[in-house]
Parts: structure tokens; C-alpha cells; sequence
């Protein structure tokens, strides 16, 4: 290692290119990593990401996209015949941000495996009320759907059939929307408008308990 800290980094990136600029910096203690670049979770995920067109700081505007995305992902899910054992939320700050913090990443285990948009966006809330800190603009939102599993082993609750029934319907309402088009039947009955589009949601706001999984 001493021998590699007083080596020329001029002739050891010559030689064995960015590695070699990287093992002269490891050798003197330098770690160049960029803490702020987004690690998804190293288990098998589906997953998607926006990045908003301008500067989020109201909360249930955030929500709305937030559970936008968390619907896609289930979709997904449902089109990949897989189902989550955990859900991933990542959410990157603006610049224009008054703190130091560029924004934060958590995952959840969940208790039970699911396809379910609602039981999945529930989750994804839970990580956004415990972590944001109500002031931080949001610009950059990413979910993922982890610890996947075949859906054919998914564990029906059969004592609970509004829970199957919602699972069924989502089954038939991604069916319709495949032949006919994604517009064709909306997810809920309230609309929040943005810049983009009509995103659907649900009426109750606010800090969500995580009824369905704990943390790992």
C-alpha cells in the first residue's frame, strides 16, 4: 500500500486507466464515491422514476405523484406475474433546498407479499411522512417494488374479500387497459391536476401507519 501511495497517478492511470487513479486515491485514504447518486436495492426490483418539472414543496402534491408511480409499479408487477415482499422510495431535493440534505432512500419490508396498488402507495406514504422533512423542495421521485416473488405463490387472504376483490379488479382493470389503452378507466374517483397531466388519488391525506410491514 505505501509503494502504491508514493506512485506516480499519472503513470498508474496511464496504465490501468480509472482504476488505477481510483487505487492511488484508495491508497491515500480517498474515497470519491458520490453519496448523493441513487443506490437502488441490490434484490431483484421493478421499479420507476420522475423527475418533476419544477420545484415540489406542497405535500399532497407530492403524494399525488408518489402515488402515480406506486400504481405503475404494481401494474408492472401484475404484467411481470410477480409480486413485492418490500417497497423502495427515494426522493432527491432540489439545489434550491435550505438544507444540506439532497434527500433520503428507504426501503420496508412488508409483512405479506402484494400486488395491490393501495397496500403498496399506503407504504410508499408511510416513507414520505416519516422521512421528509415538510420543507426540503422535492424534484427527483423514485419507487421500486423489491424482494419480488412468482405471483403464483401469492397468499390470498381469503377471510378478507374486499382485499381479494381489489386484487381481482386491479387483474381486470390492467386487462381493459391493455386491449383498450392505458386512459381508458381511471384508478379513483378524485383528480388532482398538474403540469403534465390528471393524476387520480384517493381523499385521505396524511401520516399513514405501517399497518402491512416494518423496517429492515
Amino acid at each position: 500500500m505505501a509503494e502504491l501511495a508514493h506512485a506516480d497517478p499519472f503513470i498508474l492511470k496511464e496504465k490501468m486507466g480509472v482504476i488505477g487513479a481510483q487505487l492511488y486515491a484508495s491508497a491515500w485514504g480517498i474515497d470519491r464515491t458520490d453519496l448523493a447518486e441513487e443506490v437502488l436495492p441490490k434484490d431483484k426490483s421493478l421499479g420507476n422514476s420522475q423527475v418533476l418539472p419544477h420545484d415540489y414543496t406542497r405535500a399532497e402534491e407530492i403524494e399525488v405523484v408518489i402515488r402515480e408511480i406506486g400504481s405503475q409499479v404494481a401494474s408492472r408487477l401484475r404484467a411481470h406475474d410477480k409480486q413485492a415482499g418490500g417497497v423502495y422510495l427515494s426522493i432527491g431535493y432540489s439545489l434550491s433546498t435550505p438544507t444540506e440534505e439532497t434527500g433520503f432512500a428507504h426501503s420496508l419490508k412488508l409483512s405479506d407479499s402484494t400486488v395491490d396498488s393501495n397496500l403498496i402507495n399506503e407504504q410508499l406514504l408511510y416513507l414520505f411522512y416519516t422521512y421528509w422533512d415538510g420543507v426540503s423542495p422535492v424534484r427527483r421521485i423514485s419507487v421500486a417494488a423489491t424482494r419480488l416473488a412468482d405471483r403464483y405463490g401469492e397468499q390470498l387472504d381469503l377471510f378478507n374479500p374486499p382485499k381479494y376483490d381489489m386484487v381481482k379488479l386491479e387483474d381486470t382493470v390492467d386487462a381493459i387497459r391493455k386491449r383498450f389503452g392505458k386512459g381508458t378507466i381511471p384508478c379513483q374517483v378524485d383528480t388532482y391536476k398538474n403540469e403534465n397531466t390528471v393524476f387520480l388519488i384517493r381523499p385521505n391525506r396524511g401520516n399513514i401507519p405501517p399497518r402491512f410491514g416494518h423496517f429492515f
